[in-house]
Order: C-alpha cells, then sequence, then structure tokens
C-alpha cells in the first residue's frame, strides 16, 4: 500500500499554489473584462484553477477548466491526483457567492469525490475570473486560483520561448523538481533545457524535449523529456495565452506546475 505522502509535498505543493497565486497580481491586464452588475455578476467568464496541498493526510492537486454564468453557478472539467491515484476529465459543477467587497465563498463538486468548500478572494475586479482561494473543510490544508482563460485556441496558441516550474513526487523517483525554459514551434513541438532534483540527485542545463496538442476550448495535452523524468500533462491555458497551468496524469504521481510566455 502506496504511503500518503504529507511531509515531503506540502511545502512544494504550497509553494507552487503560492506562485500561481502571485502570477495573478502581476501579469499583464487584457483579459476578458468583467461583466457590469452585481458581484456575482462581474465574476463571469471562462477560467483555469489549479489547487495544491493535502487532504485527510494525503497530497491533492487537481486544475481544469470551468465557465461561471454570472448568477453563482459554474460548469466544467478537471484532472486531479489524490495521492496519486490519477482521474482525468471529471466533470465538475458548482456554486458561488460574492459579496460586494469581492470575498465569499465557491463549491466545487467534482462528479464521483466529495463536496469542496471554499473561501475566495476576487483579486481583479476589471477582469473577470482572477481570484484566490483557501479550502474551509477539515482536515484539508488546500489554497489555489483562478485565471481567466478562453477559447479558439489551437496548437499555434502555444508559440515561442516558456519558462517551466513543476514540483511534486512520482513514485519511480520520489520528490522531483525542474524549472528550466523551452520554445514551441506552434506546431506541437518543444525543445529547451531545465535544472532540476530527482530526489534530491541534481541535474543543471540538460535537454528539454517535447509535443503538446491544443484544443479549441484552450485545453490539451503536454509532453516532456527531462533527464531521467519522463511526464505526460494535462494543460490549460490562461491569462490571455501567456500561461499554461500543468498537472501530472502519469500513474502515481503528484506534480504540477505551469509554463510562462517569456
Amino acid at each position: 500500500m502506496r504511503m500518503k505522502r504529507t511531509v515531503s509535498l506540502i511545502v512544494p505543493l504550497l509553494v507552487f499554489a503560492s506562485i500561481l497565486a502571485l502570477s495573478l497580481v502581476v501579469k499583464a491586464q487584457d483579459e476578458e473584462p468583467a461583466a457590469k452588475g452585481s458581484p456575482d455578476a462581474t465574476f463571469n467568464a471562462t477560467l483555469g484553477f489549479a489547487m495544491a496541498g493535502t487532504a485527510s493526510g494525503g497530497a491533492r492537486v487537481e486544475s481544469g477548466q470551468i465557465k461561471t454564468d454570472g448568477k453563482g453557478n459554474f460548469k466544467g472539467s478537471e484532472t486531479r491526483s489524490d495521492d496519486g491515484s490519477i482521474s482525468t476529465n471529471v466533470p465538475v459543477t458548482g456554486t458561488y457567492s460574492i459579496n460586494s467587497s469581492g470575498t465569499g465563498t465557491i463549491t466545487f463538486n467534482p462528479k464521483g469525490f466529495s463536496a469542496e468548500n471554499y473561501s475566495i478572494t476576487v483579486v481583479n475586479h476589471t477582469q473577470a475570473g482572477d481570484a484566490l482561494y483557501l479550502e474551509t473543510d477539515s482536515g484539508t490544508v488546500v489554497t489555489g486560483s483562478s485565471v481567466g482563460s478562453g477559447t479558439g485556441c489551437s496548437n499555434s496558441s502555444v508559440s515561442g520561448g516558456y519558462g517551466l516550474v513543476l514540483a511534486g513526487t512520482a513514485d519511480s523517483v520520489g520528490a522531483v523538481a525542474v524549472a528550466g525554459q523551452f520554445t514551441a514551434d506552434g506546431k506541437g513541438n518543444l525543445s529547451g533545457s531545465a535544472s532540476g532534483s530527482d530526489n534530491g540527485t541534481i541535474y543543471t542545463d540538460v535537454p528539454i524535449s517535447g509535443t503538446y496538442s491544443v484544443k479549441s476550448g484552450c485545453t490539451g495535452t503536454f509532453a516532456i523529456s527531462v533527464d531521467s523524468y519522463q511526464a505526460n500533462f494535462s494543460m490549460t491555458i490562461v491569462n490571455s495565452r501567456k500561461e499554461i497551468l500543468l498537472i501530472e496524469t502519469d500513474s502515481t504521481t503528484v506534480v504540477a506546475g505551469q509554463a510562462t510566455k517569456q
């Protein structure tokens, strides 16, 4: 039986969530404008989200895309790892309530899993969907954020130079961390270099190679090879196509990260 990954993962996962949250504060202000009206109406967008932390003593990461209706409801899908058990294309529905100060609550109902309740803080009232999350269910230590996403994407939406960061654990390696950069050709191929740690064994400036495939809804798949680390990911393109949210889909992994346009 696989041991729960509490000690080894809680720090890198919360660091990842913090990096994603920080990107909301400093990113360019050119996303889909928020609708005018009630606080719930201003939170009306297609958005990408990512959550990371621990729940009931085990590691959990999840990432996906939802569409809110401006009336307190949303639906979409997600990919998640619950202590290494991978679930892809999980339907998600939910409700939210935001008050005039930009704070409130949001509940995610992923099909086949327990409801997840969060406090929410909207961090950009002029751009729809930008918010920070803290899970309020007993026994959880989970934070996350959402960023405006969109539609009309293709492989050409991922093109040029990107910075990359990944963190988590894989049963075949142990704790893993990767940071580097790559260039995407807009046709589904990428190459670059990265440094990283395989359970404390450091490597530097090794080649990256990989492929990706983007759907029109700005989600897709992403695969890379870095040193001995080979991984497949689900991805969500956000922030006017400047950022890519990543969650590994290989069995017995709990790895997430993001790529950011240079």
